[in-house]
Order: C-alpha cells, then sequence, then structure tokens
C-alpha cells in the first residue's frame, strides 16, 4: 500500500476532482514547478542514490524549493519516493502532479513505472498524472512509447484523473532535434500524441509563429516545458509562447542551474547558502513567471 501523501490541512481541498482546474491559477493559466527531478539534483552534486544519506539530502533540498515556492504557483510535481512534507500559509495552495516514470533516460524499449508505484496510486495520493517522455515519431521505439501514453490516459480517464504529457523531443538517434527540423518534428509529434493527454508540455517550438503554429494544431491547452537552458533565455521563450497561445509553463533545473556551485570543500551540497538561495533567486524567479502568465491572461479578457 502506497502512503497517503498530502500537505498538512490540505486533505479536504484535494478531495475535489483530479482534474485540470486544480492546478490552475484564478485567470485559467498553468503555472508549474517541476520538484521531481530528484535524478538531476543527484547529478549536479554528484550524490549517489543507492546511499540513504544521499537521497536524504536531495530530499532536504526538495523540501526548502516545496516549502518556499508552494504558494506562488498553481501546481507542483512530485517524486512519490521523496515525502514532501510543506507548510504552505495561504489559501492558494498549488495543486499536486506526481511523476509515473522512472528517469526518462531509461525510457528505451518500455517505459518504466516507478517501483510500487502507479495511476491509482496517484489517484489516492488526490493528484494528476505526469509523463515525461523523449520521443521522435521515427524513432524505432515510437510504437511503444505511443502506445504507453495511449493505455496510461485510458487507465487515468478510467480512475478519474487527468494526464500531463510533457514531450520532449529527441532525434531518432536520442539526441537533440537539429533546429531547421525542430517544427516539423515537433508538428508531427503532437499529431501522434495529442489525443492522449489532457495537457501538453512542449518544448519551445523556436519562435513565436512557430509556437502559432503548435497552438492552431490543437484542441487543448498546451504549456512551455523547460529542459536546459538558463533562466533568462527560458523567460524570453515563455513570453513568445504566451504570445501565440501558449497557457503557461513547467519550470524545473532552469529555477536552479546555479545552485551546483554551492558546494563544501568536500563537494558535497553547502546547506548553509542553499537556503538563502532558494528563499530568494529560485523564489523571485516563480513569482515572476507566474506574474507574466496571469498578466498574458488578464491583457485576454
Amino acid at each position: 500500500m502506497v502512503p497517503l501523501i498530502l500537505y498538512p490541512g490540505y486533505p479536504i481541498l484535494y478531495t475535489k476532482d483530479m482534474k485540470l482546474p486544480n492546478i490552475a491559477t484564478e485567470f485559467e493559466m498553468y503555472g508549474l514547478v517541476a520538484l521531481d527531478q530528484t535524478e538531476d539534483l543527484a547529478r549536479m552534486f554528484g550524490l549517489d542514490m543507492a546511499q540513504t544519506s544521499s537521497l536524504n539530502q536531495i530530499e532536504s533540498i526538495q523540501m526548502l524549493f516545496g516549502e518556499n515556492v508552494a504558494k506562488y504557483t498553481s501546481g507542483l510535481i512530485l517524486d512519490p519516493r521523496s515525502l514532501l512534507d510543506v507548510q504552505v500559509e495561504t489559501e492558494q495552495r498549488p495543486g499536486l502532479i506526481f511523476r509515473l516514470l522512472q528517469s526518462p533516460a531509461q525510457l528505451t524499449a518500455q517505459a518504466t513505472i516507478l517501483p510500487n508505484w502507479g495511476v491509482e496510486a496517484i489517484k489516492n495520493n488526490y493528484g494528476l498524472a505526469y509523463i515525461n517522455l523523449p520521443y521522435h515519431p521515427k524513432e524505432e521505439n515510437s510504437l511503444v512509447k505511443k502506445k504507453f501514453v495511449a493505455e496510461t490516459f485510458d487507465f487515468c480517464q478510467y480512475q478519474g484523473i487527468d494526464l500531463i504529457l510533457d514531450l520532449q523531443l529527441i532525434s531518432p538517434d536520442g539526441g537533440k532535434v537539429h533546429p531547421e527540423n525542430l517544427l516539423e518534428v515537433q508538428l508531427q509529434a503532437v499529431q501522434e500524441l495529442r489525443g492522449f493527454a489532457d495537457l501538453l508540455a512542449l518544448d519551445y517550438p523556436g519562435s513565436a509563429l512557430a509556437a502559432a503554429s503548435i497552438t492552431a494544431e490543437l484542441d487543448k491547452p498546451w504549456i512551455v516545458s523547460s529542459r536546459d537552458q538558463n533562466y533568462g533565455q527560458f523567460k524570453e521563450e515563455l513570453r513568445d509562447s504566451l504570445a501565440s497561445g501558449a497557457r503557461g509553463f513547467l519550470i524545473g533545473r532552469s529555477l536552479w542551474n546555479e545552485m551546483g556551485k554551492l558546494r563544501r570543500e568536500d563537494q558535497s551540497p553547502d546547506f548553509d547558502h542553499i537556503p538563502e538561495y532558494i528563499q530568494t533567486t529560485v523564489r523571485d524567479r516563480v513569482i515572476e513567471l507566474t506574474r507574466i502568465i496571469d498578466e498574458t491572461a488578464k491583457k485576454e479578457d
């Protein structure tokens, strides 16, 4: 039995349907922060996830993120392997979204769900389901991946929860897509997978015009997802995407790329300075991004 993971005081809120409105701002935009990037944090600090002490350090960082950004965004993506007991002193609490899969790097022949986890467990924890899918329409495993996403979406519908698909474009050999081919590949991928998610998180298409083409192709909301770009670049990509119909953002390591420099002499995380970095830089970035998406929505009214 998977333990129930709830923030203190949250049970009443999360007895509602696990649908998109629960992770939207009051202006029906989506500001999602990914706190599930456990492997990225481990790599950043050279930590071994097989060691309990390393996992405890990672969880401490994730908790700091949650405690400082939760009330400024509309949804948090969590790793069910970490218990995030986040105190949020606000009525505008973020919706819960749970990662479903193992590290995307392990998505080869077939997707692998985290141990002792699944769609039913996500429902029992009052959250929405989240899949990060590296994908190319012409890769060897495209049919297997499409089948997995389609079956997962069907089961989510059966369980009464919504699914967020973070569609990360890759080349057929697993590398990056050439910028000249980006829009063509993205449109094909969206056409193939748009029926299997309630909300699509997509790579920045390359320009505002390309983003408009994505919006025209979809009959459901899409948001722009950060990858490995710096925060300043992602902010401008978000503005372009919003101007062309995107409904928000999903951001993870672009919020905290510089944090890897905060180490002690033994190269372990420097917990004397990491809290201040999260309380200032990371928090201010989340506030800024959420303000940007809500200001876009106000202009549309």
